[in-house]
């Protein structure tokens, strides 16, 4: 009914920014994401310096799976907003469903620098990685993130998984170094014992065990 009234209205009133808002949310609504673009797309037009409508139509577009447009989108609302955190976790979310766990750590990092206590920024780094298989860091991280806002939304099933991660993680790191102490050097699971530090999160010992690979394999990647 409310969409049906919008359309009545002239083209000129329809081509009014608080129709046009009206009408991309309704579109919204009804889950027509397409006209939802085409009506905020119109809107932007006309009010270019609206954040929020910047973001929501970020949205859109990684619901319709374009996520470039939505980083442009993004970029766009950051221009305006460049300290807002809640832009910038979008960002890292998005970076995040894009496998750039690095860029998503970068955006975190940032947020983090505007405000060290965010949970948000903690939970995107947290997030950022457990995606990239640092689960020590992310177990930090996401203990941070529920020191400050426990109910975030995603948070504790976060949480249950690094620390997960982390334990099994923990766990072949022990067996590794038992066997590396009974077997003397052994390239590959001096290797394998560098992985398992980065993952728990020591990396002054993983940069000694790639030091001791290195040395008896100048070569190695």
């Amino acid at each position: 009914a409310a969409l049906q009234l919008v359309l009545r209205l002239s083209q000129r009133d329809q081509s009014r920014p608080l129709v046009l808002r009206e009408l991309a949310n309704t579109y919204l609504l009804l889950g027509n994401r397409t006209l939802a673009e085409d009506s905020l797309r119109r809107l932007l037009r006309k009010v270019p310096k609206d954040a929020d409508m910047w973001v929501i139509l970020a949205r859109t577009l990684r619901e319709l799976s374009r996520p470039y447009e939505a980083r442009d989108a993004l970029i766009s609302a950051l221009a305006l907003r460049p300290t807002d955190e809640r832009y910038l976790a979008e960002m890292a979310t998005l970076y995040r469903d894009l496998d750039h766990s690095d860029a998503a750590l970068s955006i975190a990092r940032r947020i983090l620098e505007i405000n060290p206590a965010s949970a948000r920024g903690h939970f995107e780094a947290g997030l950022s990685y457990l995606q990239w298989g640092r689960y020590g860091d992310a177990v930090n991280h996401l203990k941070a993130a529920l020191a400050q806002d426990p109910l975030l939304p995603g948070l504790a099933e976060a949480m249950k998984r690094a620390e997960r991660l982390f334990e099994e993680c923990t766990r072949e790191l022990t067996a590794c170094e038992e066997r590396l102490s009974g077997q003397g050097e052994n390239l590959d699971e001096t290797e394998h014992a560098a992985s398992l530090l980065v993952c728990t999160g020591d990396i002054e010992r993983a940069l000694e065990r790639a030091d001791q690979v290195l040395r008896g394999a100048p070569g190695r990647s």
